[in-house]
C-alpha cells in the first residue's frame, strides 16, 4: 500500500506544485498599503486623501479610474479643500527608468505635462542618464548637473525618479551630502525602490550579451540589472539613510492582467507569483521610499503611467482592455501637491 501511495504522490504533487507555481496570489483591491522595508528604516505616512483631491482637481473627469483605492484609503472628511497654487519656485529634474536612453523617440516621459508646465513657468529638465549604467554611475551624473547648475535662493529643487532612477536619485543623496543639501523634494513614481525580482531573474542573462552596442543604448558601466536587483537594492537600503531635511513622496503603481500592456504580460505573471499587485515591472510593496508619503496607486502599468508608448506602439504596449491612461494628469498633480507640501513648511 505504501508504495502505491508514493507513486500516487510522485505523480500529482509535482503537477500540484506546478499550477501553483503559475500563480500564487489573486488580484484584489481589499486589501491594505503595505511597504517592505529594512529594519531601521522609517515608515510611510500616507496622504493618499488629499492627492486624490487634487488629482480631481487637475482631472475631475478622470481622476477616480486613474487611482486604485484600497481597502485602508480613507474618504475625506469636510468641505472640498481648494486645488494649490502653481509655485514657479519650484525646478523640477526628471531622472528616467533603465533603458530609456535606447528609445529617444517614443520613452520621452510625460511629453504633454513637461510642455504644459513649461508654459505655465515651471523649469524641467529631463535628465540623460546611463540607460544602461548602475546607480552608482548615474548618480554621477545627476550630481554633475546640480553642481554646473545649482539652485539659486529661493528655488525649490525637487528631484523625481521614474522606475530605476529612484534608485539612481537615492544613490545621488548619499553619496554628494553637499549637494543632497539644496534638495528641497524628491518624488518616486513607480521606483525600483526595493529592486525587483524581474531583475533578479535576468540579470544573468543580460550580463552575457550587455557588451553589444545598440544605436544610441551606450553600454556605460553595464550595471543596470545588477542595480535593480532585490539583494543588492535591500543591502543598500540596510546600509544606507537618505538626508532627513528631504521631503519625500512616493506614488505606486499596479492594475489587473487586461489592462497590462502585451509586452508586460509575461513579467506581469511572473512577479503574480509573488504579488498580483504590481504593474509588469515592480511589485506594490517595493515602490515606497523609507520616510516618504504615499500620493496613492496610479491604476496603469509600468509604462502607461509615464511613457506614451501605447500610442508609438499601439499592438504591444497596448492592452486587452484597450484602455489608455492619462498620465499627463497625474505629473500635474504631483507637481501641485509638492508645492502645497513645501509651502506649509515653517520659513
Amino acid at each position: 500500500m505504501r508504495h502505491i501511495v508514493r507513486r500516487l504522490l510522485a505523480i500529482v504533487l509535482p503537477g500540484t506544485l506546478a499550477a501553483c507555481a503559475l500563480q500564487l496570489t489573486t488580484y484584489r483591491h481589499d486589501v491594505p498599503a503595505l511597504q517592505l522595508r529594512v529594519v531601521g528604516q522609517p515608515g510611510v505616512a500616507d496622504g493618499r486623501v488629499r492627492f486624490r483631491q487634487v488629482l480631481c482637481g487637475v482631472r475631475p473627469e478622470d481622476c477616480q479610474r486613474m487611482l486604485v483605492r484600497l481597502a485602508d484609503e480613507e474618504l475625506p472628511s469636510g468641505p472640498p479643500i481648494p486645488l494649490p497654487s502653481h509655485d514657479r519656485r519650484m525646478r523640477v529634474l526628471f531622472v528616467p527608468g533603465a533603458f530609456q536612453q535606447c528609445f529617444p523617440d517614443v520613452a520621452a516621459p510625460y511629453e504633454g505635462a513637461v510642455q504644459r508646465l513649461r508654459m505655465l513657468g515651471y523649469t524641467i529638465e529631463i535628465l540623460p542618464v546611463g540607460a544602461r549604467s548602475s546607480a552608482e554611475h548615474n548618480a554621477e551624473q545627476i550630481a554633475q548637473v546640480i553642481r554646473a547648475n545649482p539652485p539659486i535662493p529661493g528655488e525649490h529643487l525637487v528631484l523625481m525618479g521614474y522606475s530605476k532612477g529612484t534608485p539612481d536619485i537615492m544613490v545621488f543623496l548619499v553619496r554628494h551630502p553637499d549637494l543632497a543639501e539644496r534638495v528641497s523634494a524628491v518624488v518616486s513614481i513607480a521606483g525600483a525602490v526595493n529592486g525587483t525580482p524581474i531583475a533578479d531573474r535576468y540579470s544573468g542573462l543580460f550580463d552575457a550579451v550587455s557588451w553589444l552596442k545598440a544605436g544610441p543604448c551606450e553600454v556605460g558601466d553595464r550595471g543596470v540589472l545588477r542595480s535593480l536587483r532585490r539583494d543588492e537594492r535591500m543591502r543598500w537600503l540596510a546600509e544606507n539613510r537618505l538626508p532627513g531635511h528631504v521631503r519625500y513622496f512616493s506614488l505606486g503603481a499596479f492594475v489587473s492582467d487586461e489592462a497590462t500592456a502585451r509586452l508586460l504580460a509575461k513579467p506581469k505573471r511572473e512577479l503574480s507569483r509573488v504579488s498580483a499587485l504590481n504593474d509588469g515591472q515592480t511589485v506594490f510593496y517595493d515602490q515606497l521610499i523609507p520616510g516618504s508619503t504615499l500620493l496613492g496607486y496610479a491604476n496603469g502599468d509600468h509604462w502607461a503611467i509615464a511613457l506614451a508608448l501605447q500610442e508609438k506602439w499601439p499592438y504591444w504596449a497596448g492592452n486587452p482592455d484597450d484602455t489608455t491612461y492619462p498620465r499627463d494628469g497625474l505629473l500635474e498633480a504631483m507637481v501641485l501637491y509638492v508645492a502645497e507640501a513645501l509651502g506649509q513648511e515653517p520659513h
